[in-house]
């Protein structure tokens, strides 16, 4: 049986004893940095998000990479382009990696990285070293 993620975060704020959380975007806080680098060397793309605020921020698994290099279950379009092709996520690929749900968590100031592979989006080996773009915008809630 699976389980909503944002249900999980959710859980976990009340867990924890805080309100519910309200998820925003990364990219509309000005204390988030994210940093997207391509490695086509070694087939992913490489992530570092940056937390300047003074709390903690927690990434729900349905929108930032587990240990695999994958997102199970995505809430939002993510997608990579090359030249016009789009190619989406491929979403419910840890059933075959069988990764577990993790959230991540950036204390203040901290910096965290992650990767998602090449393959979450089943890119033709022929892209390799093409100029790729990662359509991919995370959220967080404060925990």
């Amino acid at each position: 049986m699976r389980y909503s993620h944002r249900m999980l975060a959710f859980l976990v704020a009340a867990v924890l004893g805080s309100a519910p959380p309200i998820a925003f975007s990364v990219r509309d806080d000005p204390t988030i940095a994210l940093k997207v680098r391509d490695d086509p060397a070694s087939r992913r793309f490489v992530l570092e998000l940056k937390n300047t605020g003074r709390k903690t921020l927690c990434l729900p698994p349905d929108y930032w990479p587990n240990r695999q290099g994958s997102i199970s279950e995505s809430s939002v379009p993510i997608s990579v382009t090359i030249g016009s092709q789009n190619y989406p996520l491929r979403t419910g690929i840890d059933d075959y990696f069988g990764a577990r749900v993790e959230i991540a968590s950036v204390r203040p100031k901290a910096t965290i990285r992650a990767f998602l592979s090449y393959e979450a989006f089943k890119l033709p080996e022929s892209a390799v070293f093409a100029p790729k773009q990662l359509h991919l915008t995370p959220f967080a809630v404060r925990c």
